[in-house]
């Protein structure tokens, strides 16, 4: 400290504020610093040397082996997220293709009610024909075995 003190003064008697290098200020904060009951310094700085030690050393391979998890976790959320996207994408396309489906169905339904209507005003063999195959339908319904008891 005295050697900067006299490094500071000027040959005129008065004295200049000067900035301090870095190895300066390295060799005073030791100086300057508290420290904890083993006699590590607090502040910026003591990090380096606080790793440096025995425990610090197991926690960073600690902290590497967990930091290497959480990207193989990370990679598999992807893969997991490309998988539902593309199934999403495959239910989508089934969706729609089911909706024309039933699309094209009602279209059918509807021309053949038409038909249906059509048929029973203009065509009198048609309704006979109708009436016929009622007529079988409930004579085989009474041939069936009976399933009650």
């Amino acid at each position: 400290m005295a050697e900067l003190e006299a490094d500071s003064t000027v040959s005129d008697g008065t004295s200049h504020r000067r900035e301090l290098t870095s190895d300066e200020c390295t060799a005073i904060f030791p100086e300057c610093t508290e420290k904890d009951s083993l006699g590590t310094p607090y502040g910026v700085g003591s990090l380096k040397d606080t790793l440096g030690k025995g425990k610090g050393n197991q926690q960073t391979e600690a902290f590497l082996t967990l930091q290497e998890q959480l990207k193989e976790a990370h990679s598999q959320i992807e893969v997991h997220a490309e998988i539902q996207a593309t199934l999403n994408a495959e239910a989508a396309a089934r969706e729609k293709e089911t909706a024309l489906l039933v699309a094209e169905q009602k279209q059918e339904i509807k021309e053949l009610t038409m038909m249906e209507k059509f048929m029973r005003h203009t065509n009198p063999a048609y309704l006979e024909f109708i009436a016929s195959q009622s007529a079988e339908e409930d004579t085989e319904e009474d041939n069936l075995p009976s399933t009650t008891p």
